[in-house]
């Protein structure tokens, strides 16, 4: 059997790149759940998009940051149920018609979040938890 001088050094070629390949395609598949859930810093992503058929419901949580400019409260709350929501810290938007002047770092608050038209939630009633 006469073969050609180059081939075993083609062969060798081609088993590097099947073993790259290997490589890259293995790195993809494992990295794949973790890109998937990058979003999972909790700050407001997510929950725009979280499945529920429910646009409300109420909850109780510890305010930890106000955002008087923005409208935005950073705070850790319990599960909310009606929404499928597990207990977690987030930022959340309030509406303009909560006042978040009488609220400081650490008040414990029951409130209501609502979905609005652009599929954001919302904070739309909030009171100190007594």
């Amino acid at each position: 059997m006469n073969t050609h001088p180059d081939c075993p050094k083609r062969i060798s070629s081609m088993n590097k790149v099947i073993k790259l390949i290997s490589i890259v395609v293995a790195g993809v598949i494992i990295a794949a759940p973790v890109i998937g859930d990058s979003h999972s810093g909790h700050s407001m992503h997510g929950h725009g998009e979280m499945t529920s058929s429910a646009n409300h419901g109420m909850g109780k949580g510890v305010l930890h940051k106000i955002d008087m400019e923005n409208k935005i409260v950073n705070l850790t709350h319990q599960p909310i149920p009606e929404l499928n929501w597990m207990g977690m810290t987030m930022d959340l938007p309030v509406t303009r018609r909560v006042d978040l002047s009488g609220f400081k770092p650490n008040d414990k608050v029951n409130f209501t979040v609502k979905k609005g038209r652009d599929k954001q939630f919302r904070i739309t009633v909030m009171e100190l938890d007594k």
